[in-house]
């Protein structure tokens, strides 16, 4: 049993390494890059269909996340700050 779990694990292993996953961390967050030539065993999808962004993109996309979040909180008529509370006008 104790075989088969080893083979099986560096068979998985392998199979990650293999495919050229690349792990980033980016302040807090920790994510994956997977590469183009990346092949989901189970996914019906094509190829040229699927997004595979790099360090930059990413980074580029955070950015324009948390100033749209920050536009958003400064623009909210709705919202009340007191106290260190959000309180809803209704």
């Amino acid at each position: 049993m104790k075989k088969i779990l080893t083979i099986l694990i560096c068979f998985s292993f392998n199979f990650i390494i293999g495919q050229g996953i690349e792990i980033i961390k980016i302040n807090k967050y920790q994510c994956a890059i997977f590469s183009k030539q990346y092949k989901l065993p189970n996914s019906e999808l094509p190829v040229e269909k699927r997004f595979t962004p790099n360090v930059e993109e990413i980074k580029l996309f955070e950015n324009q996340l948390y100033s749209e979040f920050k536009e958003f909180n400064k623009n909210n008529p709705n919202q009340i700050k007191s106290k260190s509370r959000l309180y809803l006008r209704t």
